[in-house]
């Protein structure tokens, strides 16, 4: 994963500065905390151009870190 100042934008395509391979921006809008190492989490990601979606994650933290462990659609475009 990196950041957006990482990575190139251009009309219709994210670029990786680093490696030139192609992307997707993801966002996580709203965070609401069930307990303290689990949350749902409001997100989109979207393609520059071939396709978005958006929905409800939740995750879980874990030993190896944060984890979705369920991802519900709630739009595509």
């Amino acid at each position: 994963m990196k950041r957006v100042s990482e990575v190139k934008p251009k009309t219709f395509e994210v670029t990786d500065k680093a490696t030139g391979k192609r992307g997707v921006i993801l966002s996580a809008d709203q965070v609401r905390w069930i307990a303290a190492n689990q949350a749902k989490v409001e997100t989109g990601w979207h393609t520059s151009g071939r396709g978005s979606t958006f929905g409800t994650c939740l995750v879980e933290k874990q030993k190896s870190g944060w984890v979705v462990v369920y991802y519900a659609v709630r739009g595509v475009s």
